[in-house]
């Protein structure tokens, strides 16, 4: 059966623009675990990475389930205003009419043009009850949007409002996260848990529930996909200064200091009096302005996420100072925070400066660079913070002032600090919740001097004093899984000097993709200098056009070898007479070095003329740039 609203006042579904390939996948999994014409089960739960559509997947299996019959009406819950208005736009476009419901109020009342409602989590905490009245009318999808927010703990009262309401027979739940985790060890509600003995690395075993996700899709997966960004970690040391109970205490972030003291030492760097916050910032601002005059994006804007409303008052007064520009300022204290979001979002302001506000669920594509200023350090927070930059903007040409493609690449500045550059190196996954069984609490959370925030941050009791932060130095670029040094990424950009398609290639990625072709390509030949023989009379001089011509054959030669390769690598290789791919890396080299002849109507390369080997180096050049970029078009070898 379709109940009365689908049957009166549910709209079509867009045609444009299509559903992406994992929303598919995603769809067909959800109808084929929750038919309830099937008994199919109650409550399913979606980790994918920020930024890759989770809204339009939830609001896509909302649309097709009221087209179905299989509910009636529908309940989006979201961590904050600023995204209810979001959901509201989102579902009107796709649709599905949604009711704002703001207030905390006694009763729902429900227009008959009305799908459902958007409301908050803290909205259904304050009063549980009127909630489960409303859902208990008909059968009604709930959804919840970033899930990990809530907890089944008690003193979580998002969570044990989430379960009052929505708990019951009636309501079948979709629950959705880009970071299927908590620091605090509590339970996400209406996520299913395994059991799981694990080993510790103190050889101490203990029993961990494990968090059963029905579907997955990982930044790596995104990227591959061409949905998100690259992001580019610009990683700052500095020499840090400070004093704690009359001690005074210098160090750097290469410097291994137990917790209390490498807490105090971000803290430093921080700072917006120290030196590390000011060249950051300087060097943030000016990659920004790159972005903007050379990389075809005028209106990209930058984010700095601070660790309290003095700090970011603080910070937002530096970022005047040290650029010109007047940021955006968004913390809870001043009025008309959606306000200002949505017009720093619609303008052309460089930077917006917040605390929490923008670290997650908002979206704002132009954002492109971004800066890590606060304390909080952990997993959760910062991978969505950092998906604030990750949003691909298809209405931005990406071309720079040459016309060349550039891409659309994120920074995001973040201290040189250990336990930040664990959470880069793990950005590619999806990590499950664990939880420790009868684990209650943050371990140490007992120490005399620590204490645990209601989110699970751990900081120190303040016995602090700022005394500076000098010699701030970048030290690298943290990219695909690793950090490059400086070192590593100028020789990279030596040995891509001249090759039109790099210019706007970012350093790190260069610095890979040489790792990538050199580890593929066997060392030159050993010079024998004992059996070199001077030249005889008559070949002292070559004809400029020959050494030339080795040249052009020699780049052509190691262009062919890096396309192959690449091709390789993604998953796209040349394919045979009977379009079969050929994995074999020496077979793919004959076949596209085949390919290339047919294209340029000669046997083998030694019949190239001079032009036809320029015009050979630089399509080469052009489609290394597009593999690179994920706009390989594998028809160019067939």
């Amino acid at each position: 059966m379709r109940y009365p609203y689908a049957q009166l006042h549910l709209n079509s579904w867009p045609e444009q623009p299509s559903l992406r390939q994992w929303q598919i996948r995603f769809l067909r999994t959800w109808k084929l675990l929750c038919d309830p014409d099937a008994g199919g089960q109650k409550d399913f739960l979606m980790a994918v990475v920020p930024a890759a559509g989770k809204t339009t997947a939830c609001l896509k299996a909302a649309h097709d389930g009221l087209d179905l019959g299989w509910f009636g009406r529908i309940v989006v819950v979201v961590p904050s205003r600023h995204l209810i208005e979001q959901w509201y736009k989102a579902a009107g476009e796709k649709g599905i009419a949604l009711q704002k419901v703001e207030d905390y109020g006694r009763g729902i009342t429900r227009p008959p043009d009305s799908g459902g409602i958007v409301t908050t989590y803290q909205a259904v905490a304050a009063n549980p009850q009127r909630f489960r009245d409303y859902t208990s009318r008909e059968p009604t999808l709930v959804i919840g949007d970033e899930i990990h927010h809530c907890g089944e703990e008690d003193y979580l009262a998002w969570g044990v409002g989430m379960a009052i309401a929505f708990k019951h027979d009636l309501t079948m739940r979709l629950v959705s996260t880009g970071t299927p985790f908590r620091t605090d060890n509590a339970s996400i509600p209406f996520v299913r848990y395994d059991s799981k003995l694990v080993t510790k690395e103190n050889g101490v075993q203990e029993v961990q529930r494990v968090a059963r996700a029905d579907f997955e899709y990982s930044y790596g997966e995104a990227l591959r996909d061409g949905i998100v960004r690259d992001i580019f970690f610009p990683t700052w040391d500095g020499k840090m200064s400070w004093r704690r109970a009359g001690l005074e205490h210098t160090h750097t972030f290469q410097d291994d200091l137990d917790t209390q003291l490498a807490s105090d030492r971000l803290k430093t760097a921080l700072e917006p009096r120290s030196e590390w916050m000011t060249k950051v910032i300087k060097n943030a601002h000016e990659r920004l302005m790159t972005i903007r005059t050379e990389e075809g994006h005028p209106k990209a804007g930058g984010l700095i996420i601070c660790k309290d409303k003095e700090h970011a008052s603080a910070v937002a007064k530096l970022v005047e100072e040290t650029t010109g520009t007047i940021p955006t300022l968004v913390h809870s204290d001043i009025p008309g925070t959606d306000d200002l979001i949505t017009a720093f979002d619609k303008g052309d302001t460089p930077w917006i400066v917040t605390v929490r506000m923008v670290s997650e669920g908002v979206d704002i594509k132009r954002l492109r660079v971004g800066i890590y200023a606060t304390t909080y350090k952990t997993r959760l927070y910062f991978i969505q913070a950092i998906a604030r930059t990750t949003r691909y903007d298809s209405t931005i040409p990406g071309l720079g002032r040459d016309g060349e493609p550039v891409g659309q690449p994120a920074w995001f500045y973040v201290p040189d600090d250990p336990d930040l550059q664990a959470y880069m190196a793990q950005l590619m996954e999806i990590s499950i919740h664990h939880i420790a069984e009868g684990l209650k609490k943050q371990e140490g959370a007992g120490d005399a001097d620590l204490i645990t925030l209601p989110d699970g941050q751990t900081t120190f009791l303040d016995g602090y004093e700022f005394v500076d932060g000098v010699d701030a130095v970048e030290t690298g670029h943290f990219f695909d899984d690793r950090k490059w040094s400086q070192e590593e990424m100028e020789r990279a950009k030596k040995m891509a000097a001249g090759i039109h398609a790099f210019d706007h290639t970012p350093p790190a990625a260069l610095a890979l993709l040489l790792e990538r072709v050199l580890s593929q390509q066997a060392p030159p030949p050993l010079r024998n200098v004992e059996k070199e023989q001077p030249p005889t009379a008559g070949e002292s001089e070559r004809p400029i056009w020959q050494d030339e011509r080795d040249k052009l054959k020699f780049a052509c030669s190691q262009q062919t070898r890096r396309l192959t390769y690449l091709l390789i690598q993604i998953n796209q290789p040349p394919r045979d007479t009977r379009n079969r791919p050929v994995l074999d890396y020496n077979r793919a080299i004959t076949l596209v070095t085949m390919k290339l002849n047919d294209r340029f109507d000669v046997k083998n390369i030694g019949e190239s003329s001079n032009p036809q080997l320029e015009q050979r180096r630089e399509l080469l050049a052009m489609w290394i740039h597009d593999v690179i970029s994920d706009k390989w078009d594998p028809s160019r070898l067939q």
